[in-house]
């Protein structure tokens, strides 16, 4: 079971206990039973579930969601790009795409410098 399944199933048992919860107060006091010992036993048993279980799918959902709000922020570092004018002449252009996710790119600046080394050779 992943992770947000899990937390899901947390808050649908919370939300079911306390749907529980108030159809036994609602049927015990048309019996006048609220009170019976039985009746208090059951509501604290109910009460301690729905806050165990509410309180793990608030806490757990917040980790979830700040785990996939990390992975989602790309991690881009600007590709390093060197250009080199070998002996005879040729443009050696090296790159390198440390941690990006795209495929380095040369831009217009980087192009005009490898023309106007071209136009010196």
């Amino acid at each position: 079971m992943s992770e947000q399944a899990k937390y899901r199933l947390y808050g649908l048992t919370a939300v079911a206990c306390a749907a529980w919860l108030i159809q036994v107060i609602y049927q015990a006091s048309g019996t006048s039973e609220l009170w019976g010992w039985p009746n208090i036993i059951l509501y604290v048993c109910l009460l301690l579930v729905i806050t165990y279980t509410a309180y793990s799918a608030f806490t757990g959902w917040k980790k979830w969601k700040a785990a996939n709000d990390a992975d989602d922020e790309p991690k881009e570092v600007p590709p390093v790009i060197e250009n080199e004018i070998s002996n005879s002449g040729k443009i050696i252009i090296r790159r390198s795409a440390l941690v990006s996710k795209q495929p380095a790119v040369a831009t217009n600046g980087i192009q005009q410098t490898a023309e106007i080394a071209k136009d010196q050779i």
